[in-house]
């Protein structure tokens, strides 16, 4: 079996999953278990995908652990801010899937943090680090998969894992 036929049984194999789950358990769901499960795989504190529309604010999504609204309570304040994260002009400029990115490919870490949206809400969440791969469904609405943590920056292998489950999500 060549990397092609690899590939082509991997993405039929997602495929018969995803239509599986959402049989059993709708789309909201399934958005919610991918969710995890990216987040489990490759470790960090809190993963959310959201939507955000053209003026560049999130208007929907989930994250895990789903039983931390932390960052539900702070959306206001986030959206108020989200044009300082360094990756969002890439997702809103392109409105394509691009290669998953981390804030430290666009900016130092201190200088990250004296934004105020990391001194008003990611600090206080302990999101000190991110890796976003962004999504667009050829609509007004971008999309992306985020994943946050306190202590350490991702590192090439594990934006290499999620590049690799990328498709997956694009798929669902």
């Amino acid at each position: 079996m060549n990397d092609n036929d690899l590939d082509t049984a991997a993405l039929e194999l997602i495929n018969a999953v995803k239509s599986e789950m959402l049989e059993h358990l709708g789309t909201d769901q399934l958005m919610q278990r991918s969710v995890e499960l990216i987040g489990d795989a490759i470790g960090c504190e809190c993963t959310t995908y959201q939507a955000i529309d053209t003026n560049g604010h999130i208007i929907g999504g989930v994250h895990h652990p789903a039983d931390d609204d932390r960052g539900l309570n702070l959306i206001p304040v986030i959206n108020e801010f989200l044009g300082e994260n360094p990756i969002l002009p890439v997702i809103l400029k392109n409105h394509t899937s691009f290669r998953p990115n981390l804030t430290t490919d666009f900016m130092e870490i201190e200088d990250f943090k004296n934004t105020n949206l990391y001194k008003k809400a990611y600090g206080r969440l302990g999101w000190t680090y991110q890796m976003l791969a962004g999504l667009w469904d050829r609509s007004e609405v971008s999309h992306s998969i985020t994943l946050n943590r306190s202590h350490r920056n991702f590192d090439e292998r594990e934006r290499s894992i999620f590049e690799q489950l990328f498709p997956a999500f694009l798929k669902a």
